[in-house]
């Protein structure tokens, strides 16, 4: 079960995560809002704990973080590698997402969608099992602006 949590600070703490850059996209969708974010003392927030407590609530913030980690990095790899596209008719959406996080969506050439689902079950079975049974807090669900009907731009689904 993931809660949902609007709180500009939290938004920020898992953005932070995803974007470990310091740039994140708020929004998760056409119009989303662009910010510099900090990515000292926020994985703690992203992990469930206080922003001053420097851990978190229940797991090991390491195994909380890496294990996110590498299950977005995952599922963004299978999306990128799925992107090509010569028209609109190509591309369809889907969600950047799997049973421990979810990053809104991302438009993907039909082709891929195997591909895609494959690889979400995969990040499901392990990840984030590893994450759930790690006592890794929920995180909450991204207010995600709908997105637009997926298109073919410069041979890449948007």
């Amino acid at each position: 079960m993931r809660a949902t949590h609007s709180s500009p600070r939290i938004a920020f703490a898992v953005a932070a995560t995803l974007f470990p850059l310091g740039v994140a996209t708020l929004g998760c969708g056409a119009g989303g809002t662009t910010g510099a974010v900090s990515t000292t003392g926020t994985a703690s927030t992203a992990a469930g704990g206080s922003p001053t407590s420097g851990s978190p609530t229940t797991g090991s913030e390491n195994t909380c973080t890496q294990t996110l980690t590498t299950a977005r990095l995952k599922m963004r790899a299978v999306i990128q590698a799925n992107q090509a596209c010569t028209s609109d008719a190509d591309c369809t959406a889907t969600g950047l997402s799997a049973m421990c996080f979810d990053s809104c969506s991302a438009a993907i050439n039909k082709g891929g969608a195997a591909a895609v689902e494959a690889v979400r079950d995969q990040v499901n079975e392990a990840e984030c099992k590893t994450y759930q049974s790690s006592g890794c807090p929920a995180l909450p669900v991204p207010p995600c602006a709908p997105p637009g009907p997926p298109r073919c731009q410069a041979g890449i689904c948007i």
